[in-house]
């Protein structure tokens, strides 16, 4: 069994899709313990030479190989195929371009009024100063409770 992660690079000939490619070390009823693909050998050589120990906490003892814990129903870390690896990088790329648009907006928003501040909260270790005329932009894409 394999997991993947799909992270989209830029090359040389255009955009591609890079695969970060799990195997599980241990299985409990929830849960596999996985390791990058390429320190699956290392992990198992780990595992081997310390029986006494959990495969898991033989590994992490190491100190330099990864342990990710993909859930069996819905992971946030790696998906079965990779077909729902892609799925997923779309979904997450949607999420970013989202987030990008709003940092886009604030930016624009300080360069237009950077010359219109007051200050907000003032101290001898800390000072919070206020862009003018922003208040409705924030409120665009964030929601106070307080």
């Amino acid at each position: 069994m394999k997991f993947y992660k799909a992270k989209m690079i830029a090359q040389e000939e255009g955009l591609a899709i890079w695969f970060d490619i799990y195997q599980p070390i241990h299985e409990t009823d929830c849960y596999y313990y996985c390791v990058n693909s390429l320190n699956f050998d290392t992990a198992n050589r780990i595992i081997s030479q310390n029986k006494d120990k959990h495969p898991v906490t033989a590994i992490k003892d190491s100190g330099f190989i990864k342990v990710r814990k993909i859930a069996k129903h819905g992971s946030r870390i790696a998906e079965p195929s990779k077909e729902d690896a892609i799925k997923n990088l779309v979904w997450r790329t949607k999420l970013r371009i989202g987030h990008m648009k709003r940092d886009i907006k604030f930016c624009e928003s300080l360069v237009k009024n950077h010359e219109n501040l007051s200050v907000n909260y003032e101290s001898d270790r800390q000072l919070i100063m206020t862009v003018n005329g922003t208040k409705d932009l924030v409120h665009e894409f964030y929601s106070f409770f307080f």
